[in-house]
């Protein structure tokens, strides 16, 4: 509205505006909001032609790669970016995509895109610090490109690095050595569920075992918990979880699952009408309910400052540096 009013074209895009196209009338409702929207990753191409329509003042009401399009993973230009303006300043993406198809996640079926090797040696020499994370929605997605382009090229740099993964890809692939070997000091890894079977390829078990090995390279271990994504938790399931964190993890990241637009679980939810509204967008960020659930909004609240509140005490970290 802001833009509107000071006559500045707009254009909207990316992953919430691709997920709520997904959804019925979810186009339709964009472009009335928005006036211009593009419900695809972009290329260089569809960027170029963004910007030359902008120019002429001739935006599009819909803008997206045709079904087939690979997106190419350019060079960003970091000499944009002001690197201490950020808590994570110095990234790089070595791909784009995965496959997995969480039911809670935008990311996952809408292809797998790599960045050449060349390429990310290159975007390597534009960093100027010792340590930088690599934003690549499931990094070890593709384990044999990870192996043969990108570990090696990591290594050459002599730089310390982190990044997100799932625990079947770590033990399918015995990644955690080779990963030390190049570089790699932080993993975080998308638990989501410690007392209940969510992926077929992930269990407790599977978590503790990747969690001890990377405790014997010196890789420090972020997971990441849901803790009301089946609906029918009891309070003592969720601290059980939390217990759980307590005992196994570096740091944790404790949410609600935000019912995004375009996932599957929003989806689900609309359909049995178990979405809470009105929909506050703001809110759908993890750390507010966003769907119904045998406890109530306040007790998922109290449940949630209680993990981190208990995670956080004196005592458990000293014990998890020690």
């Amino acid at each position: 509205k802001q833009a509107r009013s000071l006559n500045i074209p707009l254009i909207a895009g990316g992953r919430d505006v691709i997920g709520r196209s997904m959804e019925e009338g979810g186009l339709d409702e964009l472009v009335r909001a928005y006036g211009s929207v593009c419900t695809t990753n972009l290329s260089p191409g569809l960027m170029n032609a963004i910007l030359t329509d902008c120019r002429q003042g001739e935006l599009k009401e819909h803008y997206a790669l045709p079904d087939d399009a690979s997106v190419e993973l350019v060079m960003p230009r970091r000499d944009l970016l002001r690197p201490a303006d950020y808590f994570a300043g110095w990234c790089i993406r070595s791909s784009q995509g995965c496959d997995r198809r969480c039911p809670w996640c935008t990311v996952g079926g809408k292809g797998f895109f790599r960045k050449k090797p060349s390429t990310l040696e290159a975007e390597l020499r534009t960093i100027h610090h010792w340590f930088f994370i690599d934003v690549a929605d499931s990094f070890a997605n593709d384990a044999g490109f990870v192996r043969e382009n990108v570990l090696p090229v990591y290594k050459k740099s002599g730089k310390r690095w982190g990044t997100e993964l799932t625990v079947a890809d770590v033990l399918e692939e015995d990644l955690v050595s080779i990963l030390r070997s190049s570089g790699c000091r932080l993993l975080y890894i998308g638990l989501e569920s410690v007392t209940r079977e969510l992926n077929r390829k992930s269990s407790r078990k599977m978590a503790e075992e990747v969690i001890l090995q990377c405790r014997k390279e010196g890789i420090v271990v972020i997971g990441s918990l849901m803790l009301d994504v089946m609906g029918d938790e009891t309070r003592e399931e969720i601290r059980e979880v939390i217990d759980w964190a307590i005992r196994w993890l570096d740091f944790a990241q404790f949410s609600l699952p935000a019912l995004l637009p375009g996932c599957a679980l929003r989806k689900k939810a609309l359909r049995s009408g178990t979405v809470i509204l009105p929909e506050d967008w703001e809110k759908y960020g993890g750390a507010h309910a966003t769907t119904q659930h045998r406890l109530t909004l306040d007790e998922r609240a109290r449940l949630l400052e209680e993990a981190y509140t208990r995670f956080s005490r004196f005592d458990h970290v000293m014990a998890r540096v020690l």
